[in-house]
């Protein structure tokens, strides 16, 4: 950006200086009409000098424009292949992403598939072995329930 900058700074001078040119050659042209038939050889030269230097300050502008366009559509189309190159790399990326996401939860899945998830049987309930003879007089207080071996209230 810095260049195309530079460039157009480089032509913006190069018209500032064929306007003077351009001006420079239309007072000379005015000043030799004025003087009529006493227009000098001088003159003459000086006005088809200025006639000159304003053609060759044209040629220069257009050969300026002409190099700044060019640079200008290389640039863009520069840029354009970079954008497209870099869009490019960033869709690869994105599809080795899901390619290794897709392999991970296919991973996964056969995982989950092997895991057996049939209900266990349920173990027939073991009754609890009666308390100690010592401790089969209840030692509670009467108002709570008695229970039988298997926690059963028997009240």
């Amino acid at each position: 950006m810095d260049a195309q900058a530079a460039m157009l700074s480089r032509r913006a001078c190069m018209v500032s200086d064929r306007d003077g040119a351009a001006r420079a050659f239309s007072k000379a042209v005015t000043r030799s009409a004025k003087g009529g038939p006493a227009v000098t050889v001088q003159n003459q030269q000086r006005v088809e000098e200025l006639r000159r230097a304003k053609e060759e300050k044209e040629n220069e502008l257009e050969r300026c424009s002409k190099t700044g366009r060019a640079e200008i559509r290389r640039f863009h189309q520069r840029r354009l292949t970079e954008m497209r190159d870099a869009m490019a790399q960033y869709a690869e990326g994105q599809i080795e992403c899901a390619r290794d996401a897709c392999e991970e939860l296919a991973k996964g899945l056969a995982r989950l598939k092997e895991v057996n998830l049939q209900p266990q049987q349920q173990e027939t309930q073991v009754p609890h072995p009666p308390p100690p003879p010592d401790l089969q007089k209840s030692r509670l207080p009467e108002h709570l329930p008695k229970l039988d071996a298997t926690g059963v209230s028997t009240n």
